[in-house]
């Protein structure tokens, strides 16, 4: 792999849609001066990854790449050229203070990033290696025969890094979380200066926007009492349950999940309902606020009709990163129509572009690739349901119920229970009554995407009276509640800021208190990530060794090679082919299993796998009688990587990749 070459090519490919993008929003959208570049930055991400994704089903991944920016920036340049060159360099000017401080705050994270390989990394890595080879949309990982509607937008801008860049996977998911993660905060800052005229406010909500979240930890003040009764009422789930039998004890102990960095996240201050986006680490990131964002700057500000196309394409995004978000907008737009109606009586015909636009966005989401697109395929396209990983379940409850990924169901109907929802969900709840009133003097000035993003964070709160009772089981609930959590923090510095101009020093001490007590959480449990930047990680599965490994053979085997590896999610990050293993990420085949146990070359073979890959722990649990068979001379050898089996145990390990095609 040439670095160099491959990091050039991809600086080239930036620039071409960085560029591109930021001519196309100047002329489609009525944008600030100090909006444009950086908006404009966003919309060439995205709508270049967009193109990729739709052009990658046609041709090499490569190749839609590249065609996907060079097709921007010749719409660009030469319809979307500036006349008046001298104005286009001026905006730089304004601009470069935002890029700098987008640079530092990318470098940040991703310094705290590359420690850590929280949520979904055995997911996540093989996924973004497969679509770096050119599966797009991907099949699921650990058994091809699935497909796997999910939503890989995210990874799809990861995946162009890693063929494009020659980036590994851990470090292109790291860099494309961080960026993100970063144009969220600005872009939330932009939004919030057009609204205040301040810049302290522009700063204020690019902080609050990263940092706020649950105050879980609000528990730890109550009386010893009442806390055992509250515990007494409260069942562990998921990494909650693994961390202790109880909430007393839970409170006082480290947060126990894999992939954390050296020092643990005291489970007091992380959350299972309204995590902090700084601990976005998952596989849409920070995305689905970067996307609110940018709607939210761009969406009512179209110069003439092209500005639609953009929109259509920004929504559509959404659906391919994060679908629950999408469709909590969609509810949000059929409540907005259904007021308008009742207030005005009478269709707004200032509503049609936007009907238009989200009828195109909904086509779109049923053909880009996804959960939306899975969904319609079963259902619309007479597909055997049993083929898709994914099952879209939904059940209504009563009394209301939020549902935390750690501490399980809480009833809003148990006074209790209702009390340890609104601590795990935090202050932000208390903004929801503003913003719906807000939702409704949009209405009335008919500015359409504004009224539709605060109608969607009400829909989210009517999703407390439902839950997710598909496979991927009942934490899953919790991603309907992120759209309330999401707007509000949008809102929250914005509001804030306008209401408290003419309050008195009182009211203004008491909303600053409440706001610190919001980003509390967000502070510790980021101040615990940067202890992980000096120790930076591939994943909790990759060492040196599958590291040499992926720089020698990545994409390099049989485009149908299945591999047979112990660890599973490796040999697919690591060459860039599917196994069959699993069923679901958690739930391994039987007769894989079998073959974990006794891995005999002609048995392989027969099971359909090409290669095998495999180290020195798994081979020392053998039996003697095993390891002969595993060293038969039909069991070619491809290569071998010699090494320690990590940086602090430095007992002799091997990575062995053998050939099983000549067992059959």
């Amino acid at each position: 792999m040439n670095l160099d070459l491959g990091i050039l090519a991809l600086i080239g490919n930036i620039f071409l849609w960085a560029v591109s993008g930021w001519l196309l929003a100047r002329r489609v959208f009525r944008l600030k001066r100090r909006e444009r570049l950086l908006a404009g930055f966003a919309v060439g991400l995205v709508t270049q990854n967009f193109l990729a994704n739709l052009l990658a089903q046609a041709v090499d991944f490569p190749s839609a790449v590249w065609i996907a920016s060079t097709l921007m920036a010749f719409v660009s340049l030469v319809w979307a050229r500036p006349d008046d060159w001298r104005g286009l360099l001026a905006e730089l000017k304004p601009a470069l203070p935002q890029f700098l401080i987008l640079f530092i705050l990318t470098g940040l994270f991703m310094l705290t990033g590359r420690g850590l390989a929280l949520f979904d990394d055995y997911q996540n890595l093989p996924v973004t290696s497969l679509l770096a080879t050119g599966e797009v949309p991907p099949r699921f990982a650990l058994d091809p025969g699935l497909r796997f509607g999910y939503h890989y937008f995210l990874l799809l801008e990861a995946a162009q890094f890693v063929r494009i860049g020659q980036v590994y996977p851990w470090n292109a998911l790291d860099l494309v979380r961080s960026l993100v993660l970063a144009l969220t905060m600005t872009l939330s800052g932009l939004w919030a200066w057009r609204l205040t005229r301040s810049r302290a406010a522009a700063a204020l909500t690019g902080f609050f926007v990263a940092f706020a979240g649950g105050t879980r930890w609000l528990l730890l003040l109550l009386p010893k009492n009442l806390l055992e009764k509250i515990s007494e009422q409260v069942t562990l789930m998921g990494t909650g349950a693994q961390t202790a039998p109880s909430l007393l004890e839970a409170l006082t102990k480290p947060w126990v999940l894999e992939g954390a960095g050296p020092f643990p996240y005291p489970f007091a201050f992380v959350n299972g309902v309204n995590p902090p986006l700084v601990m976005a680490l998952g596989g849409f990131g920070a995305l689905p606020v970067l996307l609110l964002a940018l709607l939210l700057l761009t969406g009512s500000r179209w110069k003439h009709w092209t500005g639609g196309i953009l929109v259509t394409i920004l929504f559509a995004a959404l659906a391919l990163t994060n679908e629950v978000l999408f469709g909590l907008l969609v509810s949000g737009a059929l409540i907005v129509l259904i007021v308008s109606l009742i207030v005005r009586r009478k269709f707004a015909k200032t509503l049609w572009p936007w009907v238009m636009v989200a009828a195109a966005a909904g086509l779109l989401s049923l053909v880009q690739g996804g959960i939306l697109t899975d969904v319609a395929r079963g259902w619309f396209g007479g597909a055997d349901q049993s083929a898709s990983y994914f099952d879209v379940k939904f059940a209504l409850l009563w009394p209301p119920e939020l549902i935390s990924s750690h501490l399980g169901r809480l009833s809003l109907g148990n006074m209790t229970q209702l009390l340890t929802a609104l601590f795990e969900a935090g202050p932000l709840v208390l903004l929801l009554p503003p913003v719906f009133g807000l939702g409704l003097r949009y209405i009335r000035r008919r500015n359409w995407l504004e009224a539709v993003v605060t109608a969607s964070a009400l829909m989210s709160a009517i999703a407390l009276m439902i839950y997710y009772s598909g496979e991927l089981g009942l934490s899953a609930t919790t991603r309907l509640y992120a759209g309330m959590f999401h707007v509000a923090a949008l809102f929250a510095v914005p509001l804030g800021w306008l209401w408290l101009a003419k309050r008195g020093d009182g009211l203004r001490v008491g909303v600053s208190l409440a706001g610190m007590v919001a980003v509390l959480g967000g502070l510790v449990l980021f101040s615990v990530s940067l202890i992980a930047a000096p120790k930076p990680v591939y994943s909790y599965f990759i060492t040196d060794m599958d590291v040499v490994m992926f720089k020698e053979h990545w994409n390099k085997l049989e485009p149908s090679a299945r591999i047979f590896d112990p660890e599973a999610v490796r040999s697919v990050t690591v060459f860039g082919r599917y196994t069959r293993a699993f069923d679901s990420w958690y739930v391994p085949k039987p007769e894989w299993e079998a073959l974990v146990a006794a891995p005999d070359p002609s048995a392989l073979a027969a099971a359909g796998f090409d290669y095998v890959y495999f180290g020195s722990e798994y081979w020392d649990d053998l039996t003697p009688e095993l390891q002969s068979r595993l060293g038969e001379t039909c069991a070619a050898l491809v290569d071998e990587v010699f090494g320690f089996r990590s940086p602090t145990d430095f007992r002799k390990d091997f990575r062995r990749l053998l050939d099983l095609r000549g067992c059959r």
